[in-house]
């Protein structure tokens, strides 16, 4: 535990997610992104495929 990652960046209308956590955690992602008011992510970048990393981004 504790070495998912992800991070979002705001850049304007620009919205970024780098990674997702593990699968787990996509309704944590979702639920800050709501949070946040992110109506939609236009970047998703996925940094390397391990689990920990891009765990509930479709393949």
């Amino acid at each position: 535990m504790g070495q998912a990652d992800s991070m979002f960046i705001d850049y304007g209308d620009t919205d970024i997610l780098v990674d997702a956590g593990n699968n787990a955690d996509g309704p944590l992602v979702v639920n800050y992104l709501k949070k946040l008011k992110t109506d939609d992510v236009e970047i998703l970048i996925g940094s390397h495929h391990h689990e920990d990393h891009i765990g509930p981004i479709p393949a």
